[in-house]
């Protein structure tokens, strides 16, 4: 069985004051995952030990001069055929590709964080300026038409990380949208425990950060992390997710 976390700390930073860093931290050790993808983060965040790979610079620059990256992954094995480009077509500093091993079987594992809505809306962008849900849409497309056809991504993958997109959707996007349309398609096939409606879980909104796995998983439990913590008032601006997964291996003979 292993264990996999998925959460979007919103920049606690190690030299913060008002101790949400180290609340954090305390998280993420009591849940001892194998598998962990923080997106917004600093590499500090994780428990010591284990082995930590990261998406590339993204325009995110005083964050990332300080040692923050869009997405970090860390597993308790070594990385291998790590990929942080993925695609031309991928925003930049947003995707992290690479193979580690889970319960002693090779695991392929995506950290992605698909742009928020407004993702470079501001007129400050000039020609470089996209629409609302423009940056999530391009970014669907790209994992659908040119990275998840790979056959690198064909059995025991993981997806995980910050889509910024409520499943089930509510309001954001709403159903209707294009962007849920194009998400629809680019995960269809993929199993999605993080997928929690609302009225089975403690929370008062769909996750944003998921966790999606290939069909030759056993899904066995899933718990959330509620963002308000008991100490201060907020932990994050988004929940985590952790779950627990069993991979069928070695795989069924074809008949």
């Amino acid at each position: 069985m292993m264990k996999i976390l998925n959460w979007n700390t919103q920049i606690a930073s190690p030299r913060g004051v008002n101790g949400r860093f180290e609340i954090i931290q305390e998280v993420l050790e009591v849940y001892d995952a194998d598998l962990t993808c923080l997106t917004e983060a600093y590499p500090e965040t994780f428990p010591e030990g284990g082995y930590v790979v990261s998406s590339g610079l993204s325009d995110w620059d005083r964050h990332e001069r300080l040692g923050a990256r869009q997405v970090l992954l860390r597993s308790k094995s070594p990385w291998y055929d790590v990929d942080n480009f993925g695609s031309p077509k991928l925003p930049e500093g947003r995707f992290v590709s690479a193979v580690t091993e889970l319960d002693d079987v090779p695991v392929t594992v995506v950290g992605m964080c698909i742009p928020f809505h407004t993702y470079r809306y501001h007129e400050s962008w000039a020609e470089k300026r996209k629409a609302v849900w423009q940056g999530a849409c391009e970014y669907l497309d790209a994992l659908r038409e040119e990275i998840l056809i790979r056959n690198r991504y064909a059995k025991h993958t993981i997806l995980i990380g910050d889509f910024n997109l409520q499943i089930p959707p509510t309001n954001y996007p709403y159903p209707s949208t294009e962007v849920n349309r194009k998400r629809e398609a680019t995960f269809a096939g993929w199993q999605m425990p993080s997928a929690i409606p609302v009225e089975v879980s403690s929370l008062s909104k769909p996750l944003l950060g998921h966790i999606a796995l290939s069909d030759d998983f056993a899904i066995t439990a899933v718990r959330v992390i509620n963002r308000f913590g008991s100490e201060i008032l907020s932990l994050s601006d988004h929940d985590g997710v952790c779950v627990e997964a069993v991979p069928y291996w070695p795989f069924p003979e074809p008949f």
